[in-house]
């Protein structure tokens, strides 16, 4: 949270006294949570780079099987870190937005495109096959979708379902080049009348058109490849980020303030739970050399990788912050820290006493007493097996002294002293 929103931390560090302070934070984590701005995983012994980076997942689609690349947690984090970088929220950008292509009637001059361009639509055909949001279809438009192929079937479905507001939408003037650049701005809807947009145009979708009537080659963005003829579709190579920096290179400037990579706008951050439980070369793979803070986005010695499933190149944006949790008492850790040392500040976080300085149970104050122990503990094993507060938080939610009485003891029976004997 300190991270994430400093000014916010600051102020009520300052304003409350402890026990407020943690619970507003947890709010406030919660919050950030909701926001995209904080995302969290678990790493253990099976975690894989298709998981946490991107692998090839298989994908149901109108009862046939197809299989397409997938980011996995770290790749959608790096996204949203771009996104917020470049300002992309600001233009109603989704964090996790994903970059269709759209064929509007074509390449060449066309009254549909000028139309949907000048009105703020797109807008595809196919309208015999009636409204894909309805379930009460007749019996010819059902069989009229049923007759067009997989291939169509899946535009259709890709434009009414897939397709979400704040996605980036690309109208293309050519096989390599685009000549409208969008932000989904509604839901799909069916039009009755497809005039004046042009015959069997019915099926539409508000754009937010960012630049229009342009000639911009994405080619190269696109792993060298050329637009296909299928009408719409994902360019999964793409992200927001690259789609807005090349329209900046261009010229045509969304933003009032140029493209920046800086650290201060709206970090974002992983939080990765026992991170010494993965196999951190299997699951890091060749981003291992991307996270030391040099190499990153917009930094003297930045580096990409080509991704092996998407061909696509990866760069770390300098405001993704990577938090690593573990326990240093489990020794499962001695590759991890060959391996990470060197990309990751080690920052000890003892028992805090305060958490348990105002809990009494008949005359005991619980945070003297963890403290106490901890001191046995340290002189007699090491300080990396003290005992963590966590286990004596439950006393702060009961109501009598009985009633605490009774989880003590249980604390003491079902785990304290079966880690006592385990350690000695």
């Amino acid at each position: 949270v300190k991270i994430a929103d400093p000014d916010w931390y600051e102020e009520q560090y300052e304003d409350l006294d402890w026990q407020p302070f943690h619970l507003a934070v947890k709010d406030r984590y919660k919050a950030l949570v909701d926001e995209g701005r904080i995302d969290f995983v678990t790493f253990h012994q099976s975690f894989s780079y298709e998981e946490f980076v991107e692998g090839i997942r298989a994908i149901e689609e109108s009862g046939s099987l197809s299989y397409r690349v997938e980011p996995g947690i770290f790749k959608k984090m790096c996204r949203k870190a771009e996104n917020r970088s470049v300002g992309a929220v600001s233009a109603g950008i989704g964090d996790q937005a994903r970059v269709w292509k759209i064929s509007i009637d074509g390449t060449g001059h066309s009254q549909t495109r000028d139309y949907c361009l000048k009105n703020g639509e797109m807008r595809i055909g196919w309208g015999h096959v009636g409204d894909l949001s309805q379930d009460d279809r007749s019996d010819d438009e059902i069989q009229a979708f049923d007759s067009e192929g997989s291939n169509n079937q899946n535009t259709l479905m890709a434009f009414a379902e897939d397709a979400q507001v704040g996605d980036l939408v690309l109208c293309i003037s050519s096989r390599t080049s685009v000549q409208a650049v969008g932000v989904i701005e509604s839901d799909y809807s069916y039009v009755d009348s497809s005039e004046p947009c042009g015959e069997g145009y019915n099926h539409r979708r508000s754009v937010n058109w960012l630049v229009q009537d342009v000639d911009i080659p994405f080619m190269d963005l696109n792993g060298g490849k050329g637009f296909t003829l299928k009408t719409f579709y994902e360019l999964w190579r793409l992200s927001p980020a690259k789609v807005l920096k090349r329209l900046e290179e261009d010229g045509h400037h969304i933003f009032e303030k140029e493209i920046t990579y800086s650290a201060s706008q709206e970090p974002v951050v992983l939080i990765i739970d026992e991170i010494n439980r993965g196999n951190i070369s299997k699951v890091f793979g060749e981003l291992i050399t991307l996270l030391e803070p040099s190499k990153r986005a917009g930094q003297s010695e930045e580096l990409s990788v080509c991704l092996p499933y998407s061909q696509e190149r990866l760069s770390v944006p300098d405001n993704l912050y990577i938090i690593g949790t573990m326990n240093t008492a489990d020794r499962s850790l001695a590759m991890m820290d060959t391996a990470l040392r060197r990309r990751f500040d080690f920052i000890e976080m003892m028992p805090d006493y305060r958490l348990l300085s105002e809990t009494v149970v008949s005359g005991l104050n619980i945070g003297q007493m963890l403290e106490v122990m901890n001191r046995r503990i340290e002189f007699l094993y090491d300080r990396e097996h003290m005992l963590g507060h966590a286990f004596f938080m439950p006393l702060n939610d009961a109501t009598g002294d009985d009633e605490r009485l009774e989880i003590l003891a249980s604390i003491f029976s079902n785990k304290i002293i079966p880690l006592l004997e385990e350690y000695f």
